[in-house]
């Protein structure tokens, strides 16, 4: 039917012919290929700039800011009105109308006091939001790091599946020639089957940490992406000591708490300062018109009034706000030494894992998996000449896959323990993130 039509408008009209071929055929344009793969730094990069939770705490700072503008504002005064007149009783026309003028003055180094606490808060405010940062860092290396391993296991199981699919080809082929018990067949599709089995799982534990890295990113949990990157296996020489001593230098949290002390001493003498009351200045300004009705005369009277207004501290002399100052600095005191002394323990931590990391590639790179490599060929070449049984294959391609996991999940555990120990001093340790060296 449609080339019956086409013929048609060919004979009627050539130029509708070609405009309904365009049509039909509609443009041929190449599509672009979009690139859904991201590296560790853009990764970094992107979070920092769009993680939900990192922008709410970053609006914390719009909240310090205000209350440090706040510190600096002086007492509004005050402008107090009054007036009184007879027209409600004898309509004589007496009255008095007065104007006040007044103002609360700072006494002593309140003012001061105040604006310094408030500089401290946002201080604590920017140095808790760069220490989410650093938290959120290395969330997200350890996600990044997690996607990427993913992914590598799965084309690991993809040439296992290959390489069973072969197997269960040739046990086939010797079974039909009489060389090879049916059993070997089975057993070799038991195995292509586990495999396969194998490859699903990995699917899903790749879709829901791709989910967790995109939620980390901001950016819809069901987004496409592939982490691009390779594993880095150089070694890394670290020194205890002077890890310690940069995360004592280096880590927010320690600024935060450090920060926090300082604040509560500030407080101390503000309480301390508040106990010598504010003073309130007023200035008065009264017109009173009298009437006296008997001898019918009236007098216009204008007074000018100054008032002081100083609270007696009798007895609130601030005891309750210098007690509880005094215990906020009591109480960072002490996280800040039991922060650092977290810190030591988990640097240790930290030393150990990337030292045994570093030990297990050694001990990969010094030979096992070219052997577990060499033992498959020399086993699977045997069975095709007949001196070995499917069994022996089958162990051999075992062997050989948890050797590549093995030295897979080691390089992921070398990048995992560095990233560990980069959380822990609160600064890079190598330059360029892990996948991109």
């Amino acid at each position: 039917m449609r080339s019956e039509l086409i013929k048609a408008l060919f004979h009627h009209a050539p130029v509708t012919l070609l405009l309904v071929l365009w049509l039909w055929a509609g443009p041929v344009m190449a599509e672009e290929p979009v690139d859904r793969s991201i590296t560790l730094e853009e990764a970094v990069r992107m979070a920092l700039e769009q993680n939900p939770g990192l922008k709410v705490q970053e609006q914390d700072l719009e909240i310090t800011r205000g209350d440090l503008l706040k510190s600096k504002v002086f007492a509004n005064p005050e402008l107090e009105l009054s007036g009184e007149t007879d027209a409600l009783s004898a309509n004589e026309g007496e009255g008095r109308y007065s104007v006040g003028l007044g103002q609360t003055f700072f006494v002593g180094p309140k003012r001061r006091y105040r604006i310094g606490i408030a500089e401290l808060g946002l201080n604590r405010t920017e140095k808790a939001i760069e220490n989410s940062r650093r938290l959120l860092v290395a969330e997200v290396k350890e996600a990044f790091y997690t996607v990427l391993l993913l992914q590598e296991r799965l084309m690991l199981v993809e040439e296992l599946i290959e390489i069973n699919e072969r197997l269960v080809r040739l046990t086939e082929g010797r079974f039909r020639e009489g060389f090879a018990p049916e059993l070997d067949v089975n057993l070799a599709k038991i195995q292509l089957q586990q495999a396969r089995l194998s490859r699903t799982e990995i699917e899903k534990a790749l879709s829901v940490n791709m989910a967790s890295l995109n939620l980390l990113l901001g950016r819809p949990a069901q987004t496409s992406l592939i982490a691009r990157g390779i594993f880095a296996d150089q070694e890394i020489p670290l020194d205890p000591s002077r890890l310690r001593e940069i995360a004592l230098t280096q880590r927010a949290d320690l600024k935060v708490q450090e920060v926090t002390i300082n604040i509560a001493g500030k407080e101390i003498d503000l309480a301390r300062a508040e106990r010598i009351p504010d003073v309130t200045l007023s200035l008065d300004y009264t017109q009173e018109r009298s009437v006296f009705s008997e001898i019918d005369l009236s007098d216009r009277s204008r007074l000018a009034g100054l008032k002081l207004s100083v609270p007696l501290p009798l007895f609130d002399r601030k005891q309750g706000e210098i007690v509880q100052a005094r215990a906020q600095q009591e109480k960072a005191e002490f996280e800040l030494s039991l922060l650092q002394a977290v810190i030591e323990k988990e640097i240790t931590s930290a030393f150990n894992r990337v030292q045994a990391a570093q030990q297990a590639l050694k001990l990969f790179g010094g030979g096992i998996l070219p052997l577990a490599e060499s033992h498959l060929k020399l086993t699977q070449q045997a069975y095709e000449q007949g001196q070995a049984g499917i069994l022996d294959v089958m162990e051999a391609q075992r062997r050989f896959s948890e050797t590549r996991l093995g030295y897979l999940e080691a390089r992921y555990e070398f990048n995992s323990a560095l990233a560990e120990a980069e959380r822990i001093i609160g600064t890079s340790l190598a330059g360029p993130s892990a996948p991109e060296r």
